[in-house]
């Protein structure tokens, strides 16, 4: 769902064959990231590209900071992409899921 104010709505439907389970926003592109390492990603909230992460298991979060978009999922799984598309796995020191994950600047600024 897309909107300019907040109050009025429009669907930009998707026909993935997984749920999407969160969504960010950087370096002038959407991603968003779902079930069975599902991920979409668009410049202007029309067109988008679908794919795969390396990663069969269920991403949980993505966010976006120093040029690079971060996603988490099941059994401590880190993916990192500078596009939104191309996705490298990166292990995190433990097997627990993950369901959330953030980025904050160094000099505390938003």
């Amino acid at each position: 769902m897309t909107s300019n104010d907040g109050r009025q709505w429009s669907s930009k439907g998707l026909a993935l064959e997984a749920s999407l389970r969160a969504v960010a926003f950087g370096g002038g592109r959407w991603v968003a990231v779902g079930e069975r390492g599902v991920f979409v990603s668009s410049t202007n909230l029309v067109t988008w590209d679908r794919g795969l992460a390396p990663f069969g298991g269920n991403l949980n979060a993505v966010c976006y900071g120093n040029g690079s978009f971060v996603a988490v999922g099941e059994h401590g799984v880190v993916l990192n992409s500078p596009t939104g598309r191309d996705w490298q796995p990166r292990q995190a020191p433990l097997t627990n899921g993950l369901t959330g994950i953030c980025f904050q600047r160094a000099d505390g600024l938003p």
